[in-house]
């Protein structure tokens, strides 16, 4: 499945980010917009929830989609949020999904 996706994929060799502040960079990963637009333009303002982002358009295909890592999206200056995190359970996902 991998070399699958391997062959149909691209490398990218360069990469600039539209922003060098965290959280508007996180904004426009998800959203594919750019800070201005989806209005997360300095770090710890809330990316909208109604925002049409990734994850979302991978929901509507009725896939289930994660963010794993510093969210930093939600406001708050230490980027936790309660009412979105999942509680640990102290195991890792098995080596082959």
């Amino acid at each position: 499945m991998l070399d699958e996706l391997t062959r149909h994929s691209l490398n990218l060799t360069h990469g600039a980010s539209g922003c060098f502040v965290c959280c508007p960079f996180r904004g426009s990963l998800m959203s594919g917009q750019y800070p201005l637009t989806h209005g997360v333009f300095i770090n710890d303002v809330e990316l909208s929830l109604d925002c049409n982002s990734i994850a979302r358009a991978f929901n509507d295909g009725e896939y289930h989609t994660a963010y794993i890592g510093k969210w930093h999206l939600y406001g708050s200056p230490d980027g936790l949020c309660a009412r979105r995190s999942l509680p640990a359970r102290g195991r890792l996902a098995p080596a082959r999904l």
